[in-house]
């Protein structure tokens, strides 16, 4: 009825889902029951803001709304949730989630009131939320700043473990204003008849402005005039990036796709500084110069692990032998499974000189190998199409 349909809780972030959450969260248990030795971690916020509470979180949600979502997800994981009362995110290993059916972590913002202060939940005011959204729109900055939390995400990931908290580490983007009106003059004006059309517009706003403001109607409207004009051809300038004169990016996948070419960049970097620190040969207590964080966020994601860093668009499956890279996609799952091996792996190592692997452990050499071998099947790759925003060699 009415009443019920009033009370579903969407997933919104720009847009909303098309299903209540509701529905995809039964899939998510589905997934879980299918694969048995997983472990998933859910936050649950409005936008992303870990210690906002009340109104302030969920406007216009009272608390027994928000109580009445949190009793329905607990029954779709039921048997799954942690218990936060004999199992702890900095002390508790994956084996042990997975030994007690622990295997659904789930911080909650408004921790008090959407869950009641549940046993099987976290405080999402425990998460280190680091967003740095510029991407696509600033690249060669956000490179910059993608490379520097890296490098000081060991340190992070040492003080969270003391705090019992979770490094997130976002490399999403999102649209500019001068993004979202050049893809509506790419969708809606074609771009032959874009300045009659533009042009035919302000007359008639600058001939409605005249009868009441006389002259000062004119001038503001075709000061304004100016200004809009201005702003639906910006967009190409205000990507930022050397060599693109007319393409827009005029979808959120075109901008994702974008700004993955260039996050795989920062990426690839830490995974190489971090698989091994350049001493350790000589100094085993020498510290790699990256780390990864507790969990990372991206655009553009694509199957089998993978972010789409090519041009066309990702309902397109296309031919991946293609030379144009159309269809190109970075291993960026099994990247960081590479690293989580090396982490894991490392203290079992019997480092030498000449040989990484001689002599370690021998599951853990097969597994280095299996993640080596995956990612080679989707490595980074970097080419010139300047059309698109894609360089080889920019930035630095």
């Amino acid at each position: 009825g009415q009443e019920e349909e009033e009370e579903e809780w969407y997933g919104v972030h720009f847009m909303q889902t098309r299903h209540p959450i509701l529905y995809y969260l039964r899939q998510v248990r589905s997934w879980l029951d299918e694969h048995p030795s997983e472990v998933v971690v859910l936050w649950l916020s409005k936008h992303g803001v870990p210690d906002a509470t009340g109104d302030g979180q969920y406007p216009g949600a009272s608390v027994e709304a928000k109580r009445k979502f949190w009793e329905r997800y607990r029954a779709i994981f039921d048997g799954l949730l942690i218990d936060t009362t004999s199992s702890s995110i900095n002390a508790t290993s994956i084996g042990d989630l997975v030994d007690r059916s622990h295997r659904v972590v789930t911080f909650a913002t408004d921790y008090v009131e959407f869950t009641n202060s549940s046993q099987y939940a976290l405080d999402g005011s425990l998460i280190n939320n680091w967003v740095h959204g510029e991407g696509a729109f600033d690249e060669a900055i956000t490179l910059d700043v993608q490379r520097g939390y890296f490098q000081e995400a060991q340190e992070r990931n040492s003080w969270a473990k003391k705090e019992g908290r979770l490094n997130l580490m976002g490399m999403n983007t999102e649209g500019t204003e001068s993004q979202i009106l050049g893809a509506f003059k790419d969708r809606f004006l074609k771009r032959s008849f874009a300045q009659s059309e533009l042009l035919g517009l302000l007359r008639s706003i600058i001939a409605h402005l005249s009868q009441f403001w006389g002259i000062a109607g004119e001038l503001g409207g075709l000061l304004g005039g100016v200004y809009l004009s201005g702003l639906l051809d910006s967009c190409a300038k205000d990507v930022n990036i050397p060599g693109i004169t007319v393409w827009c990016p005029s979808t959120l996948l075109e901008v994702a796709q974008l700004s993955s070419y260039y996050d795989q960049i920062a990426i690839e970097e830490a995974f190489l500084a971090s698989f091994i620190s350049p001493n350790t040969a000589e100094r085993p207590d020498s510290r790699p110069t990256a780390a990864f964080p507790n969990a990372v966020y991206l655009d553009g994601l694509d199957i089998e692990g993978t972010t789409r860093t090519g041009t066309s668009l990702m309902d397109d499956a296309g031919d991946e032998d293609d030379v144009s890279h159309a269809f190109t996609r970075y291993s960026y799952v099994d990247t960081i499974v590479s690293y989580n091996a090396e982490v894991a792996c490392r203290s079992k190592d019997k480092i030498l000189h000449d040989d990484l692997f001689a002599g370690g452990d021998k599951g853990c050499y097969q597994l280095r190998r299996l993640v080596a071998q995956r990612r080679l099947k989707h490595p980074l790759q970097r080419w010139n199409d300047a059309e698109h925003g894609r360089q080889k060699d920019w930035p630095k």
